[in-house]
């Protein structure tokens, strides 16, 4: 299994924000914070909206188009690209701001409608908030620990065909995300 534990917060964004969910999107946005510089943001964050855009658009070799990165160099960094499947064509946007400030930021954006999450200083209670709403947010790292032990009780090996061709697709949209970062900052 690869620690994505994202797509784990998608039951929370569809009840803020009813049938949001029910067909793949047109528009994908992500705000994550990263605590890597440079190109080390890639690899530290784009696994995560990579994996949750597999949950909404789910294809066996989804292809990156229009691939355009505009970066500081160090600190911040913006992706813009298509995420291109045989049913859906999504338009992304992924913001990365490096950040060592804890808890990280982690914002979502699925056809215009937005969900921040909150974190309750002292007792880390989660919630998925947009303006004046929010909904409960179970700790998507636990649900994934415990998806990873409900496999490993059941005897599933966690590194199962399908997960397997996950994340090797994953794996093969992050070379590609990589291999076009500017050597030169650009605005």
């Amino acid at each position: 299994m690869a620690n994505c534990q994202w797509p784990y917060t998608l039951p929370a964004f569809a009840a803020l924000h009813p049938g949001a969910l029910d067909a793949p999107p047109h528009l994908f946005g992500m705000l994550l914070q990263p605590v890597a510089r440079g190109r080390g943001m890639l690899a530290d964050s784009l696994p995560h909206p990579l994996s949750l855009l597999q949950c909404l658009a789910p294809a066996a070799a989804p292809r990156v188009e229009d691939l355009r990165i505009v970066t500081d160099g160090a600190d911040r960094a913006a992706l813009r690209f298509r995420y291109a499947t045989p049913d859906a064509q999504v338009g992304v946007a992924i913001d990365l701001h490096r950040s060592d400030d804890h808890p990280h930021r982690f914002r979502l954006e699925i056809d215009g409608l937005v969900a921040e999450r909150q974190v309750r200083a002292g007792d880390y209670v989660l919630r998925l908030a947009a303006e004046d709403r929010s909904v409960p947010l179970p700790d998507p790292m636990s649900a994934l620990i415990a998806d990873f032990v409900a496999c490993a009780s059941a005897g599933i090996d966690p590194r199962a065909a399908a997960r397997r061709d996950e994340i090797t697709a994953r794996a093969a949209l992050l070379e590609v995300l990589a291999h076009a970062w500017p050597t030169q900052p650009r605005s």
